[in-house]
């Protein structure tokens, strides 16, 4: 388990993916960002936009249900009703329920796209694989496991960072006691 300090070192984070003990969760199909951030904070996401929400809700009967439809969650399990629109609320309702702490994210440890883990990769391995400038001019890179996308910590990281950062300070959690 690793502790992210400042945004700058997010290369150090990347570079030090390490599996932890996960909880895993099942979202709706009409919460498609709320499911990729969520992968991008590093839990195990299930999401699949093109599956019956009947037939969704019978494959996510071990994780965390995250929908918008009051009538759902006849499924055993725990599920989370979310009550707004915008994504960072979103991630806060979650972060709310459920009392995540920074300290239990894995940031960057999954793949955005398809939810497979991803590894850190030899730098050498990747030459023709990345753009130029890209390998140039970085050292970290990692790969996922399933689908092959590559990751390298660019500016798009340190702005995910610190969005992620700012749902667990106390002025980000201010909005969402303010609502409740």
């Amino acid at each position: 388990m690793h502790q992210i300090e400042p945004v700058e070192k997010q290369a150090e984070v990347l570079a030090e993916l390490t599996p932890k003990p996960e909880m895993v969760f099942a979202v709706a199909q009409p919460l498609g960002r709320l499911a990729r951030w969520m992968r991008l904070m590093g839990f195990d996401t299930l999401y699949e936009p093109g599956v019956t929400p009947a037939r969704f809700e019978k494959r996510c009967h071990e994780g965390i249900y995250l929908t918008r439809t009051r009538a759902a969650g006849e499924q055993t399990g725990k599920r989370i009703q979310i009550e707004t629109d915008r994504v960072k609320e979103q991630l806060q309702e979650v972060v709310s329920a459920l009392g995540l702490q920074m300290s239990d994210l894995n940031p960057f440890s999954r793949c955005a796209g398809c939810n497979a883990v991803v590894h850190k990769m030899d730098k050498q391995r990747l030459k023709s694989q990345v753009p130029d400038y890209v390998w140039e001019t970085h050292r970290h890179f990692s790969r996922c496991s399933q689908c092959r996308r590559i990751y390298w910590p660019g500016s798009h990281t340190r702005r995910s960072l610190a969005f992620i950062q700012a749902l667990f300070s106390p002025r980000g959690r201010q909005g969402q006691d303010a609502r409740r």
